[in-house]
């Protein structure tokens, strides 16, 4: 029970949500291409913090033999990434963005939900690089809707910013179905 509850809360609610929704919005407002980033702004600063942090703290993680702190360190990107989703709201960039195209011109808006949506799919692309030695499937199956192929390279490839804008995303399916918790037997009276 204790198995199921953690899977359905970490992996399908916090990871497999986090690339779904991903995912759908460069699909529904940049038809399934990451656009490219434009200037960062001060919201960006603590997603790109994070994720800059990992590699010295999974490296000291695992000269320690601790795994388990090098998982921890990741799925604060995981939650870095999540927060990011809620406080930048693209989907009202799109609206903002949408109002401006009706007025004959991309704008402010158009720039930020570019720099947001690539930043998400940057954090899911380091989230897979990090977490292959741990989850090698999810890693791949991460990759595969990201439009990249199984990564195995230089540790260069872990930094920040490494990701091609103008790849095509390649919706797949749920990594992570929920499960059900079984219902408990039922106490008869005697």
């Amino acid at each position: 029970e204790r198995f199921i509850r953690s899977y359905n809360a970490d992996l399908a609610d916090q990871l497999g949500n986090l690339l779904n929704r991903v995912v759908s919005m460069v699909g529904r407002y940049y038809g399934g291409v990451v656009p490219t980033p434009g200037d960062r702004a001060e919201g960006d600063e603590r997603l790109i913090g994070v994720a800059q942090a990992l590699p010295e703290r999974i490296s000291k993680t695992i000269s320690r033999y601790d795994p388990q702190s090098a998982l921890a360190a990741i799925w604060e990107l995981v939650s870095a990434a999540n927060s990011y989703v809620e406080s930048t709201a693209p989907w009202s960039l799109a609206k903002e963005r949408k109002a401006e195209q009706a007025d004959g011109a991309d704008g402010p808006a158009e720039q930020r939900l570019a720099t947001v949506l690539y930043n998400l799919v940057e954090a899911l692309r380091l989230i897979a690089w990090h977490v292959r030695p741990f989850l090698p499937a999810t890693a791949d199956g991460i990759d595969a809707q990201l439009g990249l192929k199984e990564v195995e390279g230089p540790v260069e490839a872990a930094v920040w910013g490494a990701y091609p804008a103008g790849t095509r995303l390649a919706a797949g399916t749920v990594l992570f179905p929920k499960f059900e918790l079984p219902e408990a037997p039922a106490v008869q009276e005697s």
